[in-house]
């Protein structure tokens, strides 16, 4: 017996998202006037006039700054040290799994070696709660208003003056 709340299930990583490679693109060969941002798996590292996933897509660190999750609204280029995602079906909200990435803290995860990595294989066999559609853009609506109020109170702290005791 779940203790799952009425609706929800479980299921395996794999059989909901696809951890693609990113591509390499040296700095040399980007556009750097472009629209494109290219991600790398610590955050945006330049700009170019292509994109190579077609809407929102979830980052996740993949070499370097492993399991670091981020979102892009629009059609990006991951760099090659990352893993994208941009395929959600059955019209799986991105936000949501972009969340629940972060909250698996995935770069615990990693293999060491003289350069940590992420693999995949290993995050596609977590089973993971999978809640109806509905609720998963309830969760998101929530968070964001959160994580809002979150934002506000980080900016109102860091306008306070430090002092040296």
């Amino acid at each position: 017996m779940s203790d799952l709340p009425k609706g929800w299930d479980f299921a395996n990583m794999q059989d909901i998202l696809e951890f693609n490679y990113g591509k390499g693109l040296p700095e040399k060969l980007r556009n750097k006037a472009g629209s494109v941002i290219v991600p790398g798996s610590n955050g945006v590292v330049g700009k170019h006039d292509k994109a190579i996933t077609s809407g929102p897509t979830i980052i996740v660190g993949r070499k370097g700054s492993v399991g670091k999750v981020s979102f892009c609204l629009e059609g990006c280029w991951p760099g090659d040290t990352t893993y994208y995602i941009d395929k959600f079906p059955c019209n799986v909200p991105p936000k949501y799994w972009m969340y629940y990435l972060k909250f698996l803290r995935l770069g615990q995860h990693h293999k060491s070696s003289a350069i940590p990595g992420l693999n995949r294989k290993e995050v596609y066999n977590f089973e993971v709660p999978l809640p109806p559609i509905p609720e998963q853009r309830r969760i998101v609506a929530k968070l964001e208003r959160l994580l809002h109020k979150v934002d506000a109170c980080k900016e109102r702290l860091e306008k306070i003056p430090q002092r040296d005791f």
